[in-house]
């Protein structure tokens, strides 16, 4: 059983390819939350105000999403697919703290609840990234989703995204030894073709040490408890 972490910038096409994969692979799919978002759009309206809080919020969905897929493989002996993880979450937290929408502080307080939570979680067996350019996946929120919240999302942002999600990729690769498969994705493609790029992976060699369901119940509780000290800049 493996941990399967998909990843790629916003409208890249990850949840369509990760119910395909789910079926070939016959693993479980954990799409990103479906909780309503306090945050997000009055985020979109006035990042620096709530960029923050925002990501605290999201970076506790993506943690517990990824508590309750361990506990899954725990009970089940069943692989999983993350649509988005808690690990490139940090990519979101890099691209605020650049425009300082998150400030010294705020990054300080969101590091410390990120490495609290990391600590005692395995990595992931495999990160799946599909590459899109920017202007590609711009085109595909105003043309395409066409989503509300979605509407004010500049190609800067995107770009900033897709520079930061190129810095996670080379840490997982090279300091935290995950492996990390590309595919281009600017164009869609089959999940056979995706398949035959991952049958390059010995899969059963990369199943993850899956902690004790105490601990898993330990960073959830933990999750729940934790108070947020919100820390913005305003315009």
């Amino acid at each position: 059983m493996s941990i399967i972490c998909l990843e790629g910038n916003i409208a890249a096409g990850k949840s369509t390819l990760a119910k395909a994969l789910s079926e070939a692979l016959n693993y479980r799919v954990f799409m990103e939350p479906v909780v309503q978002n306090p945050y997000l759009e009055l985020f979109y309206q006035n990042p620096k105000k709530w960029a923050l809080d925002l990501q605290i919020w999201i970076f506790k969905q993506r943690a517990e999403t990824y508590c309750r897929a361990l506990q899954h493989m725990q009970s089940t002996g069943q692989g999983v697919i993350l649509d988005r993880s808690v690990f490139s979450d940090i990519v979101f937290a890099w691209t605020c703290t650049e425009d300082d929408s998150i400030n010294k502080e705020g990054f300080a307080e969101y590091m410390k609840l990120r490495n609290d939570t990391l600590a005692t979680l395995p990595l992931p067996s495999l990160v799946l990234y599909l590459d899109v350019i920017p202007s590609t996946c711009h085109y595909r929120i105003m043309n395409v989703r066409k989503r509300a919240c979605e509407s004010g999302i500049p190609l800067g942002y995107l770009q900033a995204l897709d520079r930061n999600y190129k810095r996670f990729l080379i840490e997982m690769d090279t300091t935290e030894n995950v492996p990390v498969h590309v595919v281009d994705w600017t164009e869609f493609k089959s999940c056979q073709y995706v398949m035959e790029g991952l049958s390059q992976y010995q899969m059963a060699s990369l199943s993850p040490v899956v902690p004790k369901a105490s601990s898993i119940t330990s960073v959830l509780n933990m999750l729940s408890s934790h108070q947020q000290v919100s820390v913005t800049t305003e315009d």
